[in-house]
């Protein structure tokens, strides 16, 4: 969903975070390709095309359904996809990091992580299932890794301030 947004509406961003998606209009409108080639990729499907699929942007782009894709080449995009993850393949996020790579975005602004042996999830530094668990409620996965604070300071370009050592509120 992220990568959704912030192709259509990335004159209002400033980049985006994505972990375990898959690249902009992927499935074209069609379930069987959302749960096909979207995610979990076949011998018969294969994966998303992310050049092709930048075309198709840039042909929305034209008839201004989308936003310019011009104003991504300046975004950092941040890319994360666990190495155990079996609802969203690799392969797909390997086009996300090529949808970017062929509208402009320079190899230096995008970030992408796919060697950490994570499931289906969001990642954390001391909450949730073991980091390896696939795909289970609560979806949160404990890999000793501040994902959330990774994907924003690769985003905003900067260091956050560390976590608060005790909750108020």
């Amino acid at each position: 969903m992220a990568d959704q947004f912030h192709v259509a509406f990335s004159s209002s961003l400033k980049g985006a975070g994505i972990i375990a998606g898959g690249p902009y209009n992927c499935a074209e409108g069609s379930l069987l390709s959302a749960l096909g080639r979207c995610m979990k990729p076949s011998f018969f499907s294969g994966p998303p095309d992310g050049a092709e699929l930048a075309d198709n942007a840039r042909k929305l782009a034209e008839k201004k359904v989308i936003d310019d894709l011009s104003y991504l080449k300046d975004n950092n995009i941040y890319i994360f996809s666990g190495t155990n993850d079996e609802t969203v393949s690799q392969k797909v996020g390997d086009q996300i990091k090529a949808f970017y790579q062929s509208v402009g975005v320079a190899e230096e602004k995008i970030r992408y992580v796919n060697d950490i042996a994570a499931g289906h999830a969001m990642i954390t530094q001391n909450y949730g299932n073991a980091c390896s668990t696939a795909s289970k409620p609560p979806y949160i996965n404990k890999c000793d890794r501040d994902e959330a604070g990774n994907l924003l300071n690769h985003i905003y370009d900067a260091a956050l301030n560390a976590p608060s050592s005790q909750l108020s509120g």
